[in-house]
């Protein structure tokens, strides 16, 4: 699959039904600047230096502003990460609607997508800095601690999904998010839900680059995974997942979870969006009440198809 890092003049940048189209045949896209073009990156990151204000002192806060928030893991040590991690995952959780749509409509256009209720915070502190405190990190596998290879359509996301990361500090190479393109649509073998066959092979390794305020991009059928973060510095982004239609949520799947209209999201549509997600079999197996055939690969209802 092509990887898409970069757009060499504005008019070039994909946008709206075009961005969309790109993702659903595969491209694992870079866009430039999202949460600036969108009025958020300020925003977002105050709410790591409120959090860090409110439990700590103001002085405290001053400090991280001028260092910057990849350099967390310098003024703070494990136990008071893991609590500044819990308190802006709060906020996000809280505020998440006044976001959404602002980023959706920068990326998509006018598209009506439907949304996942609350953003996923990350924050991976280089891996010297952690070492030792498994029983802190353990519980927030994948947010604080990498990510084993895996397809967020094996879980509870719509295969139609589209996966929105983005950057409040830079990511490169040594820290965070890598893919397996070549996988895109192809089955893969796996020994528990989210456990790939150690015996499968899942081609090269793909490692997009970002700077703060970028929006990484990329369809829920990609295998991805994180890396130990050897970087030398803190990683934080904060990440949805979006549907430019209806949710179509994978047979195979174990779990389940509610989408709603960005542009509707705390109003009454969204009780309404909720509602419609729950009428559906992914809900009754997200209760147990059918079963759920995990060890078969959802791509591969897909591969003649696109996913939306």
């Amino acid at each position: 699959m092509k990887l898409v890092r970069d757009y060499p003049a504005p008019e070039t940048v994909p946008t709206g039904n075009d961005l969309i189209d790109r993702i659903a045949d595969g491209e694992i896209i870079v866009e430039r600047g999202i949460l600036q073009k969108a009025g958020l990156f300020e925003a977002l990151q105050d709410t790591v230096f409120d959090a860090v204000g409110r439990r700590f002192g103001q002085d405290r806060r001053a400090a991280l502003e001028e260092a910057g928030p990849d350099r967390l893991h310098d003024h703070f040590d494990m136990p008071e990460i893991v609590s500044l991690f819990l308190d802006v995952r709060a906020s996000l959780d809280r505020d998440w609607r006044s976001y959404t749509p602002r980023i959706c409509r920068t990326l998509f256009g006018g598209h009506p997508m439907r949304v996942i209720g609350g953003f996923g915070l990350r924050l991976l502190v280089p891996e010297s800095v952690s070492a030792g405190y498994e029983n802190l990190t353990k519980p927030y596998g994948g947010l604080m601690t990498p990510a084993s290879p895996h397809r967020d359509s094996w879980g509870g996301t719509p295969m139609s999904a589209i996966n929105v990361w983005l950057s409040l500090t830079a990511k490169d190479g040594g820290n965070g998010l890598y893919m397996h393109p070549e996988c895109w649509r192809r089955p893969v073998r796996r020994r528990r839900p989210y456990v790939v066959d150690p015996d499968e092979s899942l081609g090269t390794e793909t490692v997009p680059a970002a700077a703060p305020g970028d929006a990484i991009l990329f369809g829920a059928h990609h295998i991805h995974a994180s890396h130990p973060n050897r970087s030398g510095r803190t990683q934080l982004l904060v990440a949805f997942k979006a549907t430019p239609a209806a949710p179509r949520y994978a047979p195979e799947g174990k779990d389940w979870a509610p989408y709603v209209r960005a542009d509707r999201a705390g109003g009454w549509g969204e009780s309404v969006d909720r509602l419609s997600c729950r009428v559906s079999a992914a809900y009754l197996r997200h209760l147990g009440l059918l079963p759920a055939r995990w060890w078969r690969d959802p791509v591969r209802r897909q591969r003649r198809k696109r996913p939306f």
